[in-house]
C-alpha cells in the first residue's frame, strides 16, 4: 500500500513548482511586453523628432569671383595684393587718381570692360577700392550688386559720401546699404557737433554684409 503522506508531498510538491512557474512566466510576460511598450513609444518619438527636427546645416553660398575679393579686402589691404587678387579671378579694371581728402587712386573691377569704366560705364556688378595716393593704405572698398540694387562696403577712413573721418576710428567697419535709402541705418556725429542719419547699416564682417546686399 502506498503511503498517503508521501503522495500529498508529492501532489503539493508539483502545485507549488506550477505556481512559482505560473508566477514567473507572468512577470517575464509582463516585463517583455513593457519592454516592447517602451521600446515603441521611444522608435516613435525618435521617428517623431527626426520629422520634426529643423535643418541646422547653414546654407552654403557660393560666392563670384567679385564678391570672393571683397571678402578678402581689409584695412590691411595693399594695391599689390588686389592686383594678385584680380589676375587669380581673372576680373578687368581701370585706375584713376581723384582729389579729396585724402586724394586717391581708385580701382574698379568688373567682369567685362565696359562696367569697369570710370566713367559712363556699363550696368553691370562692380567693386570699387581705394587707396590714399600717398601713403597706399586702403580707405574705402565698395561692392555693388545690379540684381538687388544694394551696396556692401568696407569703410576705414576719409570722405566716402556721408562719412569724414581723417583717420581710422569707431566707423571703420563693413556696412551694407540701398542707395537712396538714407534712414534706418546709423547716426554719424561730426565734429562740429551736427548728426547726420544714414542708410549704412553696421555689421560684424564682410561675409554678413554680402548675405545682406546678395539675399535681398
Amino acid at each position: 500500500m502506498k503511503n498517503p503522506k508521501g503522495c500529498l508531498t508529492a501532489v503539493a510538491i508539483f502545485l507549488f513548482i506550477g505556481v512559482i512557474s505560473g508566477i514567473v512566466n507572468n512577470i517575464t510576460g509582463k516585463t517583455n511586453s513593457t519592454f516592447e511598450s517602451t521600446r515603441e513609444s521611444e522608435s516613435q518619438t525618435i521617428q517623431a523628432e527626426s520629422i520634426s527636427q529643423p535643418e541646422t546645416e547653414k546654407e552654403k553660398i557660393k560666392y563670384d569671383s567679385l564678391q570672393s575679393v571683397f571678402l578678402d579686402v581689409d584695412s590691411s589691404t595693399g594695391k599689390q595684393e588686389i592686383e594678385n587678387l584680380i589676375k587669380k579671378y581673372n576680373l578687368l579694371y581701370t585706375t584713376r587718381d581723384y582729389n579729396g581728402n585724402p586724394k586717391k587712386t581708385t580701382y574698379k573691377i568688373a567682369f567685362s570692360d565696359s562696367v569697369a569704366k570710370q566713367d559712363h560705364a556699363a550696368e553691370g556688378d562692380y567693386l570699387e577700392v581705394s587707396f590714399n595716393s600717398e601713403d597706399g593704405s586702403l580707405t574705402t572698398a565698395e561692392y555693388f550688386n545690379s540684381k538687388t540694387f544694394m551696396v556692401a562696403f568696407f569703410y576705414n577712413y576719409g570722405t566716402y559720401w556721408s562719412f569724414r573721418e581723417e583717420t581710422p576710428g569707431k566707423y571703420s567697419g563693413y556696412y551694407y546699404e540701398k542707395p537712396g535709402d538714407n534712414k534706418g541705418g546709423i547716426a554719424i556725429k561730426y565734429s562740429n557737433g551736427n548728426n547726420s542719419e544714414t542708410g549704412y547699416h553696421s555689421v560684424k564682417n564682410a561675409e554678413k554684409a554680402l548675405l545682406n546686399v546678395i539675399k535681398n
